[in-house]
């Protein structure tokens, strides 16, 4: 029997109070007894593709439907870039892509980025920086203090929703109204 909440969507709590975390969407793709490993979705850095391009000397043009911004995936390994997308069989696996479920793959290899950069490529993705990760018990720990509501695993929300409303649509997808909790001192949420 699996118990493996991966992959769901970990919704920040409103008592959530670390500063990192705070009213953030997590997609959690793997879980375990021996920790779990997530992506924080909502979390936009300063940098932008045009650097990546750049850098990595590949032409890339912006367009209004794509996304250009590269997202903070979690504090562990912020220096290694995680490309998410949507993908139905049609991408060729060379052994670096793994899936996250149906139709939703995770890679790592630059030749991975430079394909999503490219002006022919038009399956929505997130570029994804560092990750977020949980040793044995703690992800548990975390979910019976109430930090984090699981939601089950939504696609539409990982590459339609903007970021800066996906924590307010992942509360309302949950029943709850994003304003309407409130931190009573001394008391619960």
């Amino acid at each position: 029997m699996n118990d493996s909440l991966a992959p769901c969507l970990l919704v920040a709590s409103p008592a959530l109070s670390d500063d990192g975390f705070h009213r953030t969407v997590v997609l959690l793709t793997e879980s375990s007894e021996s920790g779990a490993l997530g992506f924080v979705l909502n979390r936009k850095t300063p940098f932008l593709f045009e650097e990546v391009a750049r850098e990595l000397d590949v032409p890339y043009t912006p367009t209004p439907e794509r996304d250009a911004s590269i997202y903070a995936g979690g504090p562990v390994s912020p220096e290694r870039g995680w490309i998410l997308f949507r993908d139905e069989e049609r991408f060729h696996d060379d052994g670096s892509v793994i899936e996250v479920t149906r139709g939703v793959k995770l890679g790592i290899t630059v030749d991975l980025l430079k394909t999503f950069l490219s002006p022919r490529e038009d399956r929505p993705f997130k570029f994804l920086l560092g990750y977020a990760g949980w040793g044995p018990g703690q992800l548990e720990a975390e979910l019976k203090e109430g930090a984090w509501l699981p939601l089950d695993f939504r696609p539409d929300l990982l590459f339609e929703t903007p970021a800066d409303r996906l924590w307010d649509e992942s509360i309302r997808r949950l029943g709850l109204a994003p304003g309407a909790f409130f931190m009573v001192p001394g008391g619960d949420a």
